[in-house]
């Protein structure tokens, strides 16, 4: 529950337009392995800069 908490907690944070503090709390969270709560850390504020969006490699690569 405490991974909950803390997901729930960027995402107040994101909605108080506070992105600096949001990330902090999120990269702790991502500290511990990344969990259930990925997903929804990935369509928060700060989700672009935690989670880098993987592209399909080029044929070749």
């Amino acid at each position: 529950m405490a991974d909950e908490r803390e997901v729930l907690r960027v995402l107040a944070l994101c909605a108080e337009q506070r992105p600096d503090e949001a990330e902090a709390v999120a990269q702790a969270l991502l500290r511990g392995g990344p969990g259930l709560f990925l997903p929804r850390l990935r369509g928060s504020c700060v989700g672009e800069r935690l989670v880098p969006v993987q592209r399909p490699k080029a044929k070749g690569e």
